[in-house]
């Protein structure tokens, strides 16, 4: 490409499928969250009955790690495959683990910044001694600073933004060198 600057929103690829907008990607995103409640009620059991921030740890990271890996091998997540898409590199071939895993490092660091802010409520006594679920809330609301996991969620909503763009790649997409592109090739 001759300008592949980051932000660089002029450029359209010349390829051979149609890229996918938005709000399918959108509906794809929720369908994976769906796909991964079952994931996300382990680790509420962790956090609210275990109480064990390893174990926590260790649960968030898989479900972090679903994205990247699904993409990396089957160049798509359960989500994705049911709206029919698929992510590509530039080039429109299948995306290799490192391509997949840089087009995740904005998801990667939300979570590494909420384990960071939710650490210390692992040694709070008052989170040991809680037994409810009002009160595990209250400590946790008194714990819990989750400004820097909001500056990566931000990241993220202005990625999903980019989109919209003519290129529609998301600021993800532009670091990767990837597009997100439906199954079936473009007719012209």
């Amino acid at each position: 490409m001759e300008n592949d600057s980051v932000l660089d929103l002029n450029h359209t690829p010349e390829g051979e499928y149609k890229l996918a907008g938005f709000w399918i990607r959108v509906g794809a995103s929720v369908l994976d969250s769906l796909i991964l409640i079952p994931i996300i009620a382990l680790n509420m059991y962790v956090l609210y009955f275990v109480k064990d921030f390893y174990i926590y740890a260790f649960v968030a990271l898989l479900s972090f790690a679903y994205k990247p890996i699904m993409e990396g091998v089957w160049g798509a997540t359960l989500g994705k495959m049911i709206c029919k898409l698929k992510v590509t590199d530039i080039n429109f071939q299948q995306v290799n683990m490192s391509k997949a895993f840089v087009r995740s490092l904005f998801w990667l660091f939300a979570s590494l910044a909420g384990l960071l802010e939710i650490y210390p409520l692992f040694s709070s006594e008052a989170f040991i001694a809680a037994d409810g679920w009002l009160d595990i809330a209250a400590v946790q609301a008194q714990e819990v600073s989750a400004g820097l996991s909001y500056v990566f969620q931000l990241l993220m909503l202005v990625s999903a933004l980019f989109v919209a763009s003519k290129a529609r790649q998301g600021l993800h997409d532009k670091m990767a060198g990837t597009y997100c592109v439906f199954v079936e090739r473009k007719i012209d």
